[in-house]
């Protein structure tokens, strides 16, 4: 009879003890800003999207310097323009975590604002990490992996994470290679020139294995991304006499921006 109680308080205790770890309220990081890209709700960048014929179809893009694109000739191709806003602030739960975020919005200017995919970002002191990818009350996607450091190291990769539409669906994973390749490049855009920091990263391209998708971005201190230049490319090297191909996909110039 003793045992039986025994027994019965136990499961009590440990049914007491159960609830209140599910009632233990979850931890709340702080946010804070980076160099590289202000934020804040309302502030946007818009840009230009450029579609220039520019390539080799011979040998892979040996990057030096913004005029290894060919484009500064070619800003009248055929365009689109684009807004990046910083939407909406939301709270994203993981692993008993919470992290305050911002929302960035990218759309064409003739679309409503949730048009496309709207990607979360939180900053933090050891800098901006993606927090995933969602479609407005379609899909979503929540995870955390680091976009850019708060101290950027020259030319030394760091473990990055990109969110995009993989075989049919939203997802996260790594990065092939992300890394600072410049702090202080010189690039003229559409306003004028910027001396930027440029952010190279490496990735799958999503519908076919033997390409890349590589990206350069150019952000310029307390102002933000002034532009980013997409490839796509196949860098050749592993057939005798092959050096592979590059073609440009996309080139967003800034024009305007707000960030008061």
């Amino acid at each position: 009879m003793f045992l039986s109680k025994l027994i019965i308080l136990v499961l009590i205790i440990t049914l007491f003890q159960n609830c209140n770890e599910n009632l233990v309220a979850p931890i709340r990081k702080k946010s804070t800003s980076h160099f590289l890209l202000p934020v804040k709700k309302g502030y946007y960048w818009e840009y230009k999207r450029l579609t220039p014929n520019i390539g080799s179809v011979d040998t892979a893009l040996i990057y030096k310097n913004f005029s290894s694109f060919g484009i500064s000739s070619n800003y009248n191709t055929p365009s689109r323009y684009f807004r990046w806003e910083v939407v909406d602030s939301i709270d994203i739960y993981l692993n008993g975590i919470i992290y305050p975020s911002f929302v960035f919005d990218f759309y064409f200017y003739d679309q409503n604002k949730y048009s496309n995919y709207n990607k979360p970002y939180w900053f933090v002191e050891d800098g901006i990490y993606h927090m995933g990818i969602f479609e407005k009350g379609i899909d979503t996607v929540f995870s955390k992996g680091l976009y850019i450091p708060a101290s950027i190291p020259l030319n030394r990769p760091w473990n990055g994470s990109a969110v995009l539409r993989y075989d049919g669906k939203l997802t996260s994973k790594n990065v092939r290679e992300r890394k600072c390749i410049s702090k202080s490049e010189i690039i003229e855009t559409l306003i004028g020139k910027y001396n930027c920091y440029v952010i190279y990263t490496r990735e799958d391209e999503a519908d076919d294995y033997t390409l890349y998708i590589d990206s350069y971005e150019y952000f310029t201190p307390n102002i933000g991304l002034v532009c980013k230049v997409e490839i796509e490319i196949d860098p050749g090297g592993e057939i005798p006499g092959y050096h592979g191909w590059w073609r440009i996909r996309y080139i967003y110039m800034m024009f305007n921006y707000s960030i008061n």
